[in-house]
């Protein structure tokens, strides 16, 4: 459990994350990327509730994408 907090671009989210939890793999987005603003704050979490408190910020605009088998992630933009 961890805790994460971060306010920037949800790309730059999974890049923090990932400074986190170094076993993912942070790969590069899909479709077409723009600045979307996103505010996390989470306390005593597990990766999956991070992934998924991201990809609510997503607002029907980007997806987070997560590849549990091989460990990777990704913005998938709508």
């Amino acid at each position: 459990m961890f805790n994460f907090v971060f306010e920037g671009d949800i790309v730059d989210s999974l890049i923090a994350l990932q400074a986190r939890q170094p076993q993912i793999k942070v790969k590069p987005p899909i479709g077409k990327a723009f600045p979307l603003p996103v505010r996390i704050e989470l306390r005593g979490i597990v990766l999956e509730d991070a992934l998924q408190a991201i990809g609510e910020q997503g607002v029907n605009i980007a997806d987070v994408v997560w590849l549990p088998a091989n460990n990777e992630v990704f913005i998938r933009y709508r």
